[in-house]
């Protein structure tokens, strides 16, 4: 009977031969784990199988595999993918084939890869596939007869056909939608364009024989024309598909911006609020012309010669309510301001004159007149108007000398209509009157307790006395603004009922005979004068009479 050789076996997975009870080429095998190794001639653990299943007709190197003199190497897992060599001329070729088209050990149609890994992979550096006879480089999905997935650089590309790309393209003499990224029918010469970046070094020519017929030069987006170029015209946006188009300058990114979603042009911003928006500002040595037009900063209208700013209306002197107008506002709209035409009597403001010009301050505002940057004239909401004072304190108030020829009015003199409000010649001269007839402006201070008499309100006043009950620190009679040192001022002072005020002293600037001032009655009419000829430091204080009923 033959004698079974019996090899250092286990069964237990990760169990390791100990090479001490092993002789030199000795045999070991691990049945679970599918390992095999042999006993070295010095002592060490050769592995020979490494966990591989190995199986009918296979070869398994965990490796190198050499072999010298193979003109052919065949494969066959359910299919037939030879590797062979031939010579021809002086030229060593490999072919690598696929004999019944059918799936490789990678499991994909008739297709030979080289990769990094063992399988169909999408680190694939190279994949032919036979049944669609195409070739693929750094992609495993060739969609072309040649696709590469990276950037091909390549000293020319010669032939009667070529298509590269897929749907973002430039048609050139073509009706229909571009097919790949450069879809030419017709002649392309380029004289100047690098192979290597696709810069132009030199001079780049496209050039059409038929940029009319049918439709010029397209730029195209998944199918969609987004501009056309013709001798006639360059046409953006060219499908209405809501593209915009951007002009970028070195530092700015928005020099110039056309919103196609909202029809708006802007200059220096990609958000325009109008039809045209500048953010900067506007030089016009033209001129500007249009029905409106907004600015949000400086106009500029510049020119070597005249420069005018034209604003014409009622062209067709049709409707007379058609007028020219300067709108001006600030502050939202609380503060406005009008320079225009008017049109009819009226339209604008109560008493406006047909065909006059006319400024207007809207609402509680004042119209005022400068040079020199001081306030000259100044017209104020109540109907003031104040030369050389913004604060008139009657229909006209003049700071300075007025110099006139005459004064007119309905009789000849100041009429009534003129006075009513008083003629203001503040502390100035009026030399040698001859006045016939002439009356005292009275003013009523009303209902007080303590009165305080501003001889700018007349030289005549009226106070009715009350009290509160409670003790205040006024002077129950109180002078202020009088004429200025060199000038008398003198004022009438009718106290009703002055006894009520709750305090009963006068100012200590004015002087009375006898050193003290007179006690007021309180249900009667006391009347009083004041005058001074020093600005008020000091007052003389006079009785005319007192308690008269």
């Amino acid at each position: 009977m033959a004698t079974h050789i019996q090899l250092h076996r286990s069964c237990e997975g990760g169990a390791t031969p100990d090479v001490s009870t092993m002789f030199e080429g000795e045999p070991a095998v691990n049945l679970t784990d599918r390992k095999l190794w042999v006993r070295g001639c010095t002592s060490d653990l050769i592995t020979f199988v490494d966990g591989q299943t190995a199986s009918l007709g296979s070869l398994y190197s965990n490796g190198s595999l050499f072999a010298s003199d193979v003109t052919k190497l065949g494969f066959s897992a359910g299919a037939n993918i030879a590797l062979s060599t031939s010579t021809v001329g002086n030229e060593k070729r490999v072919t690598i084939s696929s004999s019944d088209r059918a799936s490789t050990i990678a499991g994909s149609n008739t297709e030979v890869q080289f990769n990094a890994s063992d399988g169909f992979s999408a680190d694939s550096g190279f994949v032919y596939n036979e049944t669609a006879n195409r070739l693929g480089v750094d992609t495993t999905s060739p969609r072309s007869t040649i696709e590469a997935g990276g950037v091909v650089m390549g000293m020319g590309f010669s032939g009667a056909t070529g298509v590269f790309g897929t749907n973002v393209g430039i048609g050139l003499g073509k009706g229909v939608s571009t097919r790949e990224s450069l879809d030419v029918v017709g002649t392309v010469l380029a004289t100047g364009v690098s192979a290597s970046t696709g810069v132009t070094a030199g001079t780049t020519r496209i050039e059409s024989s038929s940029w009319d017929a049918p439709n010029g030069l397209n730029i195209y987006s998944s199918g969609t024309i987004l501009s056309r170029i013709r001798s006639s015209a360059i046409d953006f946006n060219s499908s209405k598909t809501d593209t915009d188009f951007v002009v970028r300058g070195d530092v700015k990114d928005n020099v110039f911006y056309v919103n196609a979603g909202t029809d708006k042009v802007g200059i220096n911003t990609n958000a325009p609020r109008e039809s045209l928006e500048v953010q900067g500002t506007v030089m016009a040595s033209g001129g500007i012309s249009g029905a409106t037009a907004t600015f949000g900063g400086d106009v500029t209208l510049q020119g070597a010669g005249d420069v005018s700013l034209k604003i014409f209306a009622d062209s067709d002197n049709v409707g007379e309510s058609d007028n020219p107008l300067i709108h001006l506002r600030q502050d939202g709209t609380g503060v406005q301001g009008f320079i225009g035409l008017v049109g009819i009597n009226d339209q604008f403001f109560t008493g406006s004159l047909a065909n006059a010009t006319y400024i207007e301050a809207a609402g509680a505002a004042a119209v005022q007149f400068s040079s020199n940057n001081l306030d000259n004239l100044t017209i104020r909401e109540n109907r003031r108007v104040g030369i050389k004072t913004n604060s008139p304190r009657g229909t006209l108030e003049v700071v300075g000398n007025i110099m006139a020829t005459g004064f007119s009015g309905a009789t000849g003199n100041f009429a009534s209509g003129v006075t009513s409000s008083g003629m203001w010649m503040q502390d100035s001269e009026l030399s040698r009157p001859r006045i016939r007839d002439y009356s005292e402006q009275h003013f009523d201070n009303g209902v007080k307790n303590g009165v305080t008499f501003d001889f700018q309100n007349g030289n005549v006043q009226t106070v009715i006395g009350t009290g509160s009950g409670a003790t205040s620190n006024i002077n129950m009679i109180n002078l202020i603004n009088p004429p200025p040192t060199g000038s008398v001022g003198s004022l009438t002072a009718i106290v009703v009922n002055g006894g009520a005020m709750d305090q009963k002293n006068f100012n200590s600037d004015i002087q009375w005979v006898g050193g003290t001032g007179p006690t007021l009655t309180s249900t009667g009419h006391d009347i009083l004068s004041f005058m001074t000829t020093n600005a008020g430091v000091t007052y003389y204080g006079f009785v005319g009479g007192l308690n008269f009923s």
